[in-house]
């Protein structure tokens, strides 16, 4: 009997244990979702302008802060008590000084405040106008040497920056931000990379200065492989009406392939001069079996021409007279250098949208 009544207490006390257990999981569980919910973010950009006598501080809003802290120097200087105030004037300032700023969202939850990361940190100097050096006032794009970009290019983007009043800059340095690193990257000398996840959009590249100015540059990024209209006022021959209409995809997916899948192939697919060997390829490369259905079709049902040659891919075709014949070439460029790359023996090759080009060379 003692033996019956000792077990039931070990199972109830294993149960009180378990329940106890889930309790405490649960209890976590809820206190991490709690966290999560009332996570915040920093605000992405500050700035500071020196006003002689005084700093005048301001920074983008934070969705669902409900004040913001001020640190000047690594110490607590002021907390906004409202999430929509987004400016603060610092009038405890002395002049040849350099004052570092960052700051911090905050939100309200059950355990107390929820502090973000701090920002970036700024540094302004308080400045008199007779100074040689000044706080950034102004910062000019050059233009972009290519824009817009296509998948795993690279741009140098140029800046000039100007200090207030036309002197230098106190910092001539600046840092570089991507507003969708989805899309493209920018490392610490301004490099801009597009990613190689093909997608398409607009990217903005700041450059923002040590008092938090900031410019910015838009960056298009598209498929260049996939134009989505071409020049209407460009004559292009009937002969090449089925590469760039019914064929259009096709002709797409090839010069896509060979651009992202496989660069820097040298192949010439043409038609073959027997029944065994209808499409002839000088030399012999191993290639995606989708792809070379798609060359078959262009080169032995529509007798086009398709040589890669590493930077770039030209769909050709002849015309044939009793005294020679016309070739028709539509060049589609893999990288950004000029269509002069092609070696044209005609200078009279036109753009029909970025990236591709079309003439006509008599023979």
């Amino acid at each position: 009997m003692k033996k019956v009544i000792f077990c039931l207490l070990t199972i109830v006390f294993g149960l009180t244990m378990l329940i106890g257990a889930r309790s405490i999981v649960k209890a976590e569980d809820s206190m991490t979702k709690l966290q999560e919910t009332n996570k915040v973010n920093c605000p992405k950009f500050i700035k500071g302008i020196d006003k002689g006598k005084s700093i005048k501080l301001s920074w983008t809003r934070v969705k669902n802060a409900k004040g913001y802290i001020i640190y000047r120097n690594g110490k607590k200087l002021k907390t906004i008590k409202k999430g929509k105030t987004l400016k603060y004037t610092d009038k405890k300032v002395k002049y040849k000084k350099i004052y570092k700023y960052y700051i911090k969202s905050y939100t309200k939850a059950s355990e107390g405040k929820v502090k973000s990361k701090k920002s970036f940190t700024i540094r302004v100097k308080v400045c008199k106008k007779k100074y040689k050096k000044q706080n950034v006032r102004d910062i000019t794009f050059y233009s972009l040497s290519h824009n817009p970009m296509t998948y795993g290019e690279k741009e140098d983007i140029d800046i000039n920056v100007w200090g207030k009043y036309d002197k230098k800059p106190l910092i001539k340095k600046v840092k570089w931000y991507s507003s969708n690193e989805s899309l493209a990257t920018v490392d610490s000398k301004g490099v801009v990379t597009v990613n190689q996840k093909r997608k398409n959009g607009i990217v903005k590249i700041y450059a923002i200065a040590h008092n938090g100015y900031r410019e910015y540059k838009k960056i298009k990024i598209v498929d260049m492989m996939r134009p989505t209209k071409f020049e209407k006022d460009v004559y292009i021959s009937k002969f090449m009406d089925p590469l760039l209409k019914e064929h259009l995809k096709d002709t797409q997916d090839i010069a896509s392939y060979f651009m992202y899948d496989k660069p820097n192939t040298k192949v010439k697919y043409e038609l073959g001069t027997t029944v065994e060997e209808q499409l002839k390829e000088t030399p012999k490369t191993e290639i995606d079996e989708n792809i070379k259905k798609k060359i078959y079709m262009l080169v032995v049902n529509e007798s086009y021409t398709i040589e890669v040659k590493g930077d770039h891919i030209v769909f050709s075709t002849n015309e044939y007279f009793t005294d020679g014949y016309i070739e028709y070439r539509v060049a589609v460029a893999f990288n950004q250098k000029r269509a002069e790359i092609f070696g044209y023996a005609s200078s009279s090759y036109v753009q029909c949208a970025p990236r591709w080009f079309y003439d006509e060379v008599d023979h």
